[in-house]
């Protein structure tokens, strides 16, 4: 999954590797995974005996870090209670991955919850916590 823009520009959240099968990945994958100025991580989230697991790579070990403990998954939102905590969490997924503002409303807006009135509510709310726990180089929305 490619990222754009900010300081966090430099970290993906990608399917489990055993599911990402094409040979240039492979490759990709083990070149990223022998540089020691990657930081590797696992975001998995279980339900039972079902679960759903990424890898998550970050030049900032600290970003990676955080989306590790946001349990971010390259295809999917983990249960959230309510639509608003949802955009919330896509929004500060969005920040910390450093996607352009404008993409991550559209994705919340146009896939995730059509019609999500308080878009402005959960921008604004991502720039916050990341400031708050990476440091405003990462909060800012290009």
């Amino acid at each position: 999954q490619a990222t754009a823009g900010g300081a966090a520009a430099s970290a993906a959240v990608l399917g489990s590797p055993a599911a990402l099968f094409a040979p240039h990945t492979r490759a990709l994958l083990a070149h990223l995974l022998g540089r020691s100025d990657v930081w590797v991580g696992e975001a998995r989230n279980a339900w039972g005996e079902d679960y759903e697991e990424s890898l998550v790579l970050a030049r900032d070990p600290s970003a990676g870090r955080k989306l590790v403990e946001l349990r971010a998954q390259d295809a999917s939102v983990p249960a959230q209670p309510d639509e608003t905590t949802k955009a919330r969490y896509i929004a500060e997924v969005g920040r910390v991955l450093g996607y352009p503002r404008a993409d991550v409303a559209r994705y919340i807006a146009e896939e995730m919850i059509p019609g999500f009135a308080s878009l402005d509510d959960a921008l604004d709310r991502a720039v916050a916590l990341v400031s708050r726990d990476l440091g405003p180089e990462h909060a800012r929305f290009v």
